[in-house]
């Protein structure tokens, strides 16, 4: 009896899809179990019979998560080092204090700029004890400082400073005489002794330690003194010295300190007037004659008696700045002072290329004298810049004067209106910035 299955009726075995992903998820669950972890050590995962319509061909493996670095702590510590002592610049006195505090990278570089730590900034605003200020030099380290003392801005917590104050912060600071880089001491009131508090330890004429060999720049501002006392500082050794800003306070001019200076900033306030006070700044320029920057003014005060002015009167000599390049005068009154018209002609300035002509108080009229301050000082050829400022201004003159000075490219005219833009002729362009106006000389000369 013949079989019931015959060699033509038996089907072909094939691979149906259902069989091919029932295998396949058999093959890759093994490969999961026992060949992957995961980022926790957790060996459990998705059956992927869930997931038979999934591209099973590739497996991507888990990743453990990097940590990404910020951006800021791969800046070498030499260019983080130079932003922090460029900020301490700004605020000398918590920037320092807070980027030591950001983290233990920062803190680190902190402590090792010493540059970071040299302004001393000691006012009547900053309270802090004394062992702040020995930290500060103490982490300077071998580097030069910047002593700042004064009572700071007016809308200050506590703007007045005492004498004592003053002489203890002078105390902390003297023994580090030697490394002083700059000196500025600013008084906004008025109280007896402050110059002796805060300078007399800088003028012992005999003993070494008083010299400052580093010292570059000195800015003594005090007003209101009314002290006659003449002060040798650092028993005139400073030999690097070439900034001198002094208002209030008279100083011995020894030659060897003095010589080198090329800026000078002199506000006299007495006690001399008259010739006398032209004669005293006469001798002040003969041994500073290496001078690039002028900045003088004679605020008004009291005249004194012809007497009193002719008691020490002497001929006056020429001085020549052969250096001189800028010019400021300060006029803190309603004229300009007989002195600064005695003084200028005598002063020789054949490299004189900026005048600046200043009014704090912005005058709508013109400085009494002024026509006479035109014709005594001769302006040089070469000048090419000129800044006027309120009471220096005179409409009815300035057309005439500012054509005779051929070599003048700019003036600025400043706090003053012009009554038209054609007055000064076709051969000037105005230009207005703010309240300031910028007159420029045409290259074509009609």
């Amino acid at each position: 009896m013949p079989g019931t299955l015959k060699r033509s009726q038996v089907r072909e075995l094939s691979l149906t899809r259902s069989s091919s992903n029932i295998v396949r998820s058999k093959i890759i669950t093994d490969e999961f179990l026992f060949s992957h972890d995961g980022p926790y050590g957790d060996k459990r995962r998705e059956h992927p019979s869930s997931r038979v319509y999934r591209d099973t061909r590739r497996v991507s493996r888990p990743h453990k998560p990097h940590r990404r670095t910020h951006p800021i702590q791969t800046i070498p510590s030499e260019l983080l080092a130079l932003i922090f002592t460029l900020g301490s610049s700004l605020d000398p006195v918590t920037f320092p204090i807070t980027v030591s505090h950001v983290c233990g990278a920062w803190r680190d570089v902190a402590l090792h700029t010493p540059s970071l730590w040299r302004r001393l900034t000691m006012t009547s605003n900053t309270h802090y004890n004394l062992n702040m200020w020995r930290e500060r030099i103490f982490r300077a380290k071998a580097c030069s400082l910047d002593i700042e003392l004064g009572t700071g801005r007016r809308d200050g917590r506590k703007p007045y400073m005492g004498a004592n104050a003053v002489q203890w912060y002078m105390h902390l600071v003297l023994p580090t005489i030697s490394r002083w880089r700059s000196l500025h001491i600013s008084f906004a009131h008025s109280t007896p002794f402050l110059w002796n508090a805060a300078l007399s330890g800088c003028c012992n004429n005999i003993s070494p330690s008083v010299h400052a060999p580093l010292i570059e720049e000195i800015s003594l501002i005090y007003p209101g003194n009314d002290d006659t006392k003449e002060f040798t500082l650092f028993g005139g050794v400073a030999p690097r010295l070439r900034s001198l800003t002094i208002d209030g306070i008279r100083l011995a001019w020894i030659p060897r300190m003095m010589c080198n200076l090329v800026f000078l900033d002199y506000t006299h306030r007495g006690p001399t007037s008259g010739d006398q006070a032209v004669s005293l700044v006469l001798d002040m320029l003969e041994i500073s004659s290496r001078l690039e920057e002028l900045r003088i003014s004679f605020p008004a005060r009291q005249a004194p008696s012809s007497r009193e002015s002719n008691a020490y009167a002497r001929p006056h000599r020429r001085v020549a700045l052969s250096r001189l390049s800028r010019l400021h005068l300060r006029i803190e009154g309603p004229g300009i002072p007989s002195e600064l018209l005695t003084l200028l002609p005598l002063l020789s300035l054949p490299h004189l290329s900026s005048l600046y002509m200043h009014d704090p108080l912005r005058s709508q009229h013109p400085f009494i004298h002024l026509g006479t301050f035109l014709k005594v000082f001769r302006f040089p050829p070469q000048m090419h810049f000129v800044m006027m400022e309120g009471g220096w201004v005179d409409h009815r003159i300035l057309p005439s004067v500012l054509r005779s000075l051929k070599s003048v490219r700019r003036l600025v005219v400043c706090g003053a209106r012009i009554p038209s833009p054609y007055y000064l002729g076709r051969a000037f362009t105005i230009m207005r910035r703010d309240r300031d106006l910028i007159v420029d000389r045409k290259e074509v000369i009609y």
